[in-house]
């Protein structure tokens, strides 16, 4: 095998990884919030904020790493389109997540809020729908390559 495989390989694995991870966050993580009562909920919050944050900046930080190595370093079937789409989708799921779901974290850092909790969940439906494009994007890479 190649390193242009095993990059791949590896990048695909990550990003399964996370793919997995969003799905998680979105089916049970998300909406136990709200099963967190007011007087507990900033000692919870502030431990899951803790617990979560390197369980995904690592792998993010290896996804966009072998991502951008991906565009010189690629099996030859691998259309560059495809790594290219995979980049702005990661992209595009940073800027939602800096935009959108970071600012509602910051707000339910201060308190509990069913509001924050409701919004929080449903939009985060964009970064899971994202996730999902991008782990497609990375299995047909996979499969061209094969």
């Amino acid at each position: 095998m190649t390193t242009a495989f095993w990059l791949l390989l590896i990048c695909l694995v990550d990003t399964f990884y996370l793919f997995g991870g969003i799905w998680f966050v979105q089916i049970l993580n998300y909406p136990l919030f709200s099963y967190v009562g007011p007087g507990e909920w900033i000692t919870y919050h502030r431990f899951h904020a803790k617990r979560l944050l390197p369980v995904l900046i690592v792998p993010e930080l290896i996804e966009i790493g072998l991502s951008i190595a991906l565009i010189w370093v690629r099996p030859a079937a691998v259309p560059l389109w495809a790594v290219w789409l995979n980049i702005i989708l990661f992209v595009v799921f940073q800027v939602e997540t800096a935009v959108i779901q970071v600012p509602m974290q910051r707000a339910l850092d201060k308190g509990f809020s069913k509001e924050t909790i409701q919004r929080l969940t449903n939009s985060n439906w964009i970064r899971t729908a994202i996730l999902t494009l991008q782990a497609a994007v990375l299995f047909y890479m996979m499969a061209v390559a094969i």
